[in-house]
């Protein structure tokens, strides 16, 4: 796990999002094979099996397509984990679910995120798709650029189907298109690397290819200073990794497993703090208190676990104990607990009514998806943050503000200048995200304490 000149490389999870068919699952199975990350016979296997089915060229997105379901339709369902050593850095690729009835899924594996690789397909018809009405690809985008992933590589794929294969008049098109969509969403396309691949072919995967002849390579000017390259691989690994949080151990939990034999064995990324074995930990909601029994990286047992990896760990706690969205922290400095809300602000992006006083939208927030109400809308914000109303009586699309929410069954937050990660949200109604925004202060329960009537927080947070 050390980079040349014996320095221990660094942690950086790379989220893969996009569109429905996009091609996603197929770039992140090529560009594993490609760098030996996965065995040969397992995409042999693929292979066989999806011939079977009628489908072998399905042989790379099943590297990361496992579940019988994703098999049978076609479409990721949620959202996955592999490793990919690199010479910069030790990758961890997240292949995100881009069916919208899958949206939760794929919130929950950008969460996790420090770079995105938004896949557009640039297949007739499917690029168009994608930008179009009910289209994913900006929403994609914006919603993992929200979440953390600041860092974003645009790979346009499926560059054999296009008419005639490899056109670059294509790929300039999607290029041209995309930026568009990013710069409305806020993200700067200077700063992106734009670069057609095929993940079925393997064009500028892992190196350039001669087929696309007219290439000459991807260059962009993000803060960190430029960067250029020639392929996928040479763009994630000029990527830098996010200041990480200095405050204590925190991994929000993205799947709990029961194992026979070992019990509950729960995943998540430590966002904060080390995790290690032995240690006495918290689990919020529900003020749990445990002891970590094992940690896995890889199929292989660690002592520890660093910020910024994903890893899995045993907790000594009754099967069925642990869910999804609680979050682990250390038991002895400053333990997770439970909120009674939160005052935060944020930016209404798309809701189709105002947001109101007694709204109620889905919160995600690190790998948490709670019902919320809208308790007070404090303030009215201009462009540059400045107050122009106080108790506004709604906040419509393009307008922010400071709002109080109040969860409606068991949350876990943090402010946003201390848990990063913990303290970015959006807001949801079903798939729409009709909000994103931050956290500014958490009221938090006491220990032991029920959760308060929605009157009662209410009156505590306005005070």
């Amino acid at each position: 796990m050390a980079a040349a000149g014996g320095k221990k490389k660094e942690f950086l999870s790379v989220a893969f999002t996009g569109d429905i068919n996009s091609g996603k699952s197929t770039a992140v199975g090529r560009l594993l094979a490609e760098c030996d990350a996965v065995d040969k016979r397992a995409i042999e296997k693929n292979e066989k099996e999806g011939e079977l089915l009628g489908k072998p060229s399905f042989k790379y997105a099943w590297v990361t397509d496992t579940l019988n379901i994703e098999r049978s339709t076609g479409l990721s369902v949620v959202s996955s984990v592999r490793k990919l050593p690199t010479d910069a850095f030790e990758v961890q690729l997240v292949d995100t679910p881009g069916h919208v009835d899958y949206t939760q899924n794929a919130i929950t594996g950008m969460a996790q995120a420090d770079v995105q690789v938004l896949v557009v397909s640039a297949a007739p018809g499917e690029l168009e798709a994608g930008l179009g009405p009910g289209g994913q690809t900006k929403d994609r985008a914006v919603l993992a650029h929200t979440l953390g992933a600041k860092r974003v590589i645009v790979a346009v794929t499926k560059m054999d189907a296009t008419e005639p294969p490899f056109s670059q008049k294509r790929f300039e098109q999607a290029k041209k298109e995309v930026a568009a969509a990013l710069k409305s969403g806020g993200i700067d396309p200077k700063t992106v690397a734009f670069l057609p691949i095929s993940g079925l072919k393997g064009d500028n995967v892992y190196t350039a290819a001669g087929r696309c002849t007219w290439w000459e390579g991807w260059s962009a000017e993000p803060k960190s200073g430029s960067i250029s390259g020639m392929s996928l691989l040479n763009a994630i690994n000029a990527m830098v990794t996010p200041k990480r949080s200095e405050g204590a151990l925190r991994v929000p939990i993205d799947r709990v497993r029961e194992l026979n034999g070992v019990g509950s064995v729960a995943s998540g990324r430590v966002e904060a703090g080390v995790l290690k074995v032995g240690q006495t930990v918290q689990v919020a909601p529900g003020n749990l208190t445990a002891e970590v029994k094992s940690i896995e990286r890889s199929n292989t047992r660690a002592q520890s676990a660093t910020v910024g990896e994903i890893v899995g760990f045993c907790l000594d706690l009754p099967p069925g104990t642990l869910e999804r969205g609680m979050v682990v922290g250390d038991a002895e400095a400053d333990p997770p607990r439970e909120c009674e809300g939160f005052s935060a602000q944020i930016i209404v992006r798309n809701s189709p009514g105002a947001i109101r006083v007694g709204s109620s939208l889905t919160l995600d927030c690190g790998t948490s998806h709670v019902a919320v109400e809208v308790a007070l809308l404090e303030t009215k914000l201009d462009r540059k943050g400045k107050v122009v109303e106080n108790q506004p009586e709604s906040l419509k699309t393009g307008e922010s503000g400071v709002v109080a929410l109040i969860p409606l069954a068991p949350l876990c937050v943090e402010e946003y200048g201390v848990y990063p990660s913990l303290g970015r949200f959006t807001l949801r109604d079903q798939a729409r995200v009709v909000a994103v925004g931050v956290i500014k202060a958490v009221r938090k329960l006491d220990k032991n304490q029920k959760m308060p009537k929605l009157a009662a927080a209410l009156a505590a947070l306005g005070n």
